[in-house]
């Protein structure tokens, strides 16, 4: 690590400003840590007498940035041991506390890694040849990086994130100075080091971190809290400030969150678990159960519902990876990485995802000014194209669905318009803005004249008046071409799609039913390539298997066990066996269950169940 830190690798210091309800103007700022979502570590001096009834709080990465949570309602809970001393304010040691955030709270989820270690005085494997340097990355009043160590009064040079290189001095035993909680000593460093070395007023709640020298170089990892109040020099501790250290207090942590109804799950010493010996906190874990299996089992710790994500395949491993976009920007979090990547600043609204190059990796589509748009996704993770132009159409994402129809591993558009079905056949290749048909089909427009280019004119595969609303996409003869799935007249109909883009044939009764569409969800849960029906009802989930062959669908079969309803789940290929898994949120962390009844043969519900 070169001596020129970069605050990058502490994303998740923040700055925290508050302010009484109803005022423009802040009357205090400090330093914090994010720990999820809705969960920030910080001083507890900065929340003593705040409540959520007289007090709002701005998260942000400081001046000139889009604040990560603007101003709005927290909730503030100090550590039951924090108290005063001698009567100076703040307490060494339990100067800790946490800030509760309302609504969707943070995203992305910038949340600090946690030291595991017992005793940070083992340092031979940090990251600095005499193994006692550590940082400071904090948003106080003090000069910017490589201009000195000055704590000026004026409020001019407050809110931009600072930091520092320190090194320990003092003790770091639990039980403290005259017993007073477990503070650690420092002294900053007084030459050759880049960097504001002064902690300043507005540090409070910053994070004391360092890298391992088998981790990667970009990261850092927190083992303590700024703290301290006036005076902290006093009682002939050595050092400018002290922190507390955070293996100590992640129990009263825990404890905390799940008092207030927004549980997390944070390090304990006995769950190691990685050779960077870390954990991050979340607000529950994404649990996945496979198609095959009754066996649910812990995807990743995440704060985020699935129902805010998308799951797709974006880099072509075969792996499905999470998509989210917010505050204009879209992130990614791929299969086996630990952290979310924003991969494109974009909005979100009116998204469609498919593979619409035919190379393995999920792209992007919308529809915009009479014209589609695509921006392709790269193997190389983030990397993502420009939109570009595929047709000019003035069908909207809303009016159209999305499948391989053709069987070629390219996505193609359907639409159903005046009682009939058309296809527009995506090329498997990636298009050029200066070749885009000018079709307008179906509807007004059709038979416009159509100029070389990358998607196809719409082409009638069927007279059908089923609207688009009613209508299913997945391969249900696992073909390779994607077909059309209905629930209407107490049956479940399909229409195989051709191969050679010829019309389609009649629709074909696949089981007697009345449940609707809205009930189901759909993917290959078994791997034999033909599409399932999944629905969830009674506390368990059921499976009606797809048949190569086209024959009519079997009974039911009992895949698990779970009071978990189809519309709080997910479903996507996690491991990249070929095979649908099911994903769902858990917020607590106990012992996962068995999963119970397995793979049952049966009738399975009734029909009339909701």
């Amino acid at each position: 690590m070169s001596n020129a830190a970069k605050t990058s690798q502490m994303p998740w210091s923040v700055r925290l400003v508050f302010s009484k309800i109803g005022s423009d103007t802040a009357d205090f700022a400090c330093s914090g840590v994010v720990l999820t979502q809705h969960w920030i570590l910080t001083s507890a001096h900065c929340l003593d007498g705040r409540a959520k009834s007289t007090d709002e709080v701005r998260v942000d990465l400081g001046k000139g940035t889009t604040p990560l949570y603007p101003s709005g309602t927290g909730s503030y809970y100090n550590h039951s041991d924090y108290d005063t001393i001698l009567g100076f304010g703040g307490d060494w040691g339990d100067d800790i506390g946490l800030v509760r955030l309302y609504g969707e709270g943070i995203f992305p989820e910038l949340r600090a890694k946690i030291y595991h270690g017992r005793e940070v005085e083992d340092q031979s494997r940090w990251k600095e040849n005499d193994g006692r340097i550590f940082f400071v990355a904090g948003y106080g009043r003090g000069s910017d990086p490589g201009e000195g160590a000055d704590c000026p009064d004026s409020s001019s040079t407050a809110g931009t994130k600072r930091l520092g290189r320190f090194k320990l001095t003092g003790q770091t035993d639990d039980n403290g100075t005259l017993g007073l909680g477990n503070p650690i000593a420092v002294q900053a460093r007084e030459a050759g080091f880049d960097g504001a070395q002064k902690l300043c007023e507005g540090d409070s709640g910053s994070p004391w971190a360092f890298a391992l020298d088998d981790h990667p170089s970009d990261e850092m990892l927190i083992f303590g809290l700024t703290g301290g109040d006036l005076l902290r020099s006093t009682l002939g501790i050595r050092g400018g400030t002290w922190a507390n250290l955070l293996t100590a207090k992640m129990k009263w942590v825990v404890e905390t969150a799940a008092a207030k109804g927004v549980p997390i799950v944070c390090p304990t010493f006995d769950d190691l678990g990685s050779v960077y010996r870390y954990r991050q906190c979340a607000e529950g874990n994404w649990i996945v159960s496979r198609g095959a299996s009754s066996e649910p089992t812990r995807l990743r710790q995440s704060s985020t519902e699935p129902s805010q994500v998308a799951f797709h395949d974006f880099d072509g491993d075969g792996k499905a990876d999470a998509f989210r976009a917010y505050r204009g920007a879209w992130y990614v979090l791929y299969s086996d990485a630990r952290d979310w990547q924003a991969v494109k600043l974009e909005s979100g609204n009116s998204l469609r995802f498919g593979d619409f190059d035919g190379d393995g990796a999920t792209d992007l589509f919308r529809s915009e000014a009479d014209a589609w748009y695509v921006t392709y996704s790269s193997k190389e993770r983030g990397s993502w194209s420009r939109w570009e132009k595929v047709k000019a159409d003035y069908h909207d994402v809303n009016s159209l669905r999305f499948g391989d129809f053709d069987g070629d591993g390219a996505t193609d558009a359907f639409n159903s318009y005046d009682g009939r079905w058309w296809v527009s056949y995506s090329p498997k290749k990636r298009s050029d803005d200066v070749l885009s048909t000018q079709a307008f089909g179906p509807g007004p427009g059709t038979g416009a004249v159509v100029q070389d280019g990358t998607w196809s004119e719409w082409k009638e595969v069927k007279t059908d008046g089923a609207t688009i609303d009613s209508v299913a996409v997945a391969d249900f003869d696992g073909d390779g071409a994607d077909d059309i799935f209905r629930s209407a007249a107490g049956g479940w109909y399909v229409t195989y799609a051709t191969k050679d883009r010829t019309s389609w044939g009649e629709r074909r009764k696949m089981k007697t039913t009345d449940l609707a569409l809205d009930k189901l969800a759909f993917g290959d849960f078994n791997g034999d390539r033909a599409d399932d029906v999944f629905r969830a009802t009674g506390g368990r989930w059921y499976v009606t298997y797809g048949t190569t062959n086209r024959n009519s669908w079997g009974g039911w079969s009992t895949v698990n066990q779970s009071s978990a309803s189809a519309s709080s789940l997910s479903f996507a290929d996690a491991n990249g066996d070929r095979r649908t898994d099911v994903i769902l949120h858990q917020t607590a962390d106990p012992d996962l269950p068995s999963g119970g009844a397995g793979n049952q043969s049966g009738d399975g519900p009734p029909t009339h169940q909701n």
